[in-house]
């Protein structure tokens, strides 16, 4: 199924395959966690400081950032039954519910939520717009929805984003990738946005419905 976003490449992949890929890579994913582990400690860090509340935390892969969470009720959400079973096995601080559930078909109720946190998981999905979509839907109205994700930017990293696809495809993410050209959040205001690399490359966006 190609991705119907302008910022991935055309790939050959589904959420079925992209299941299976971390299925098999959860025993040694630390190894990827290593260079995403300090951004996502960094941002739940800076929610907590949100006012109380419920937290829908899409792509919650092995979970090493949920002992950071302090303040809110989390649900943390994965594809992966692997990556789920590392992510029991963390020690939390605060109430933490995890389940195994596709970010692009929650089944949770409308207006569920007070914040999202979709970190490093929109390049990876087979439709951003979907899993926007419903991070909409099931956001209660002046909610927060949290962005982190490699954001391809115009200097030379942009060549590289775009010659690196090819072996991309095979870890199942889209190395061109613009958070930017997601259509959907055109639904949101956008009330943040910063780099968080001296390359601009990686970044958050922060968003409210």
């Amino acid at each position: 199924m190609p991705m119907t976003t302008k910022s991935s490449s055309q790939m050959p992949k589904t959420n079925s395959s992209i299941r299976s890929f971390y299925n098999r890579i959860a025993s040694i994913y630390k190894l990827i966690d290593f260079f995403l582990k300090k951004e996502k400690v960094r941002l739940v860090k800076e929610i907590s400081y949100e006012m109380k509340g419920c937290l829908l935390d899409i792509g919650i892969g092995s979970g090493t950032h949920l002992p950071y969470y302090q303040n809110h009720k989390v649900v943390g959400i994965d594809l992966s039954e692997n990556m789920l079973c590392k992510a029991k096995a963390i020690k939390t601080h605060t109430d933490v519910v995890l389940k195994q559930m596709d970010g692009e078909l929650l089944s949770f109720k409308d207006n569920s939520f007070d914040y999202i946190l979709i970190a490093h998981v929109l390049s990876v999905t087979t439709n951003p717009e979907k899993m926007i979509s419903e991070a909409e839907r099931v956001l209660k109205p002046n909610g927060k929805l949290y962005i982190l994700n490699h954001n391809t930017p115009n200097n030379i990293l942009k060549n590289i984003d775009k010659k690196f696809q090819f072996f991309a495809n095979w870890f199942c993410f889209s190395s061109y990738f613009k958070v930017i050209e997601i259509k959907r959040l055109k639904h949101f205001q956008l009330i943040n946005e910063r780099t968080l690399d001296q390359f601009n490359y990686t970044k958050l966006f922060v968003y409210q419905k």
